[in-house]
């Protein structure tokens, strides 16, 4: 029996992870930028807009971890083939680290 061999799905998981931080540092590099247009039109909807932004990719981040972590577990159960972990923290933390979120 062959052991099943994830690395080829860690290493697209491992690109879509690195895209998604990067996509917390651009959004959190607006959050300035929403707040001083709500206070020059006397608004809160950019900052309500960013947001739900944030909450959505700390959303998506954080499952995207939790598959991750199924992947290689299952993968590690069944005695298959895995990339030895390199990053001891996920997006999840990484993009709420960006925020300044505990």
């Amino acid at each position: 029996m062959s052991k099943q061999d994830v690395r080829k799905e860690q290493i697209a998981l491992l690109r879509f992870e690195k895209q998604l931080v990067e996509m917390g540092k651009t959004l959190a590099t607006s959050e300035a930028i929403a707040r001083s247009t709500d206070a020059k039109l006397d608004t809160d909807k950019s900052s309500m807009a960013f947001e739900e932004m944030k909450s959505a990719l700390l959303n998506l981040a954080e499952i995207t971890e939790k598959a991750h972590d199924s992947l290689m577990n299952e993968a590690s159960n069944k005695g298959g083939i895995t990339l030895k972990q390199i990053n001891k923290h996920g997006p999840w933390t990484r993009i709420k680290s960006q925020f300044s979120i505990s």
